[in-house]
């Protein structure tokens, strides 16, 4: 698997769920979002939800307005390239926003 292979991770306790490229793959992983966080966010990864952490190579889209499927993401939503819908947190859109309009 490499890096690229990733689109996001969700936390579940201290698990994680690893979404992956080929068929919408998950795998589940004994290590926490927090620890994929720290390992991860020097390879273009950003957490932009208390349980999720993405590779802002797969975002596809960014809306501003709630998904009605998801409760929580008054910062909006971003859709990945495997159609998963994603709350965005109030707290990380600024920072998310200046990320992918200048990525390096």
């Amino acid at each position: 698997m490499y890096l690229s292979d990733i689109i996001c991770c969700k936390a579940e306790g201290n698990y994680s769920l690893v979404y992956l490229r080929d068929g919408n793959k998950v795998e589940i992983v004994s290590k926490t979002l927090k620890e994929y966080e720290i390992s991860l966010s020097p390879y273009n990864f950003f957490r932009i939800h208390r349980s999720y952490l993405i590779n802002l190579e797969h975002i596809c889209q960014y809306s501003r307005g709630n998904s009605s499927n998801i409760s929580d993401g008054d910062g909006g939503v971003v859709i990945m390239d495997n159609n998963l819908s994603i709350p965005v947190s109030r707290d990380k859109k600024r920072l998310l926003l200046e990320r992918i309009s200048h990525p390096f």
